[in-house]
């Protein structure tokens, strides 16, 4: 964010890296909670997805699944893409994997999990999960 001279005090040096901690602070605390739906919101902090003020309970690799989604909502990806994001590049399992978690994740997430409106699949590529509507 800032560039440093060598010509600085250790005051200065001081004070800009509180600002800069502020600054990062203020970030993080402003993305930490994803909009799935009007009644769903993802909490990056506490890895925990809520509905209203009840938690609906999610595997990890189903988090992990969420979370990247809703981190780019309206970006498609590949069921390649999310195999290596998610479960890592050195994964051994088919891409199918990626449609059983997602099978699953609909039926946490969707009002109709046979008729996804939120986490729809992208025909010939994988998955994306579309904004709330506002």
């Amino acid at each position: 964010d800032d560039a440093l001279t060598t010509a600085m005090t250790g005051g200065e040096l001081a004070g800009r890296l509180v600002w800069l901690e502020g600054r990062a602070r203020e970030r993080g605390a402003a993305g930490a909670i994803l909009s799935i739906a009007d009644d769903l919101e993802l909490d990056l902090t506490a890895h925990e997805l809520r509905r209203g003020s009840a938690t609906v309970h999610l595997r990890p690799k189903e988090y992990g699944l969420l979370a990247l989604l809703a981190a780019h909502p309206g970006r498609a990806y590949t069921r390649r893409e999310l195999l290596e994001r998610v479960w890592g590049p050195g994964h051994a399992s088919g891409q199918r994997t990626v449609d059983v978690h997602v099978r699953w994740l609909r039926s946490k997430v969707e009002p109709d999990p046979d008729r996804p409106v939120h986490l729809v699949t992208v025909r010939g590529l994988g998955y994306r999960l579309d904004p709330p509507e506002r």
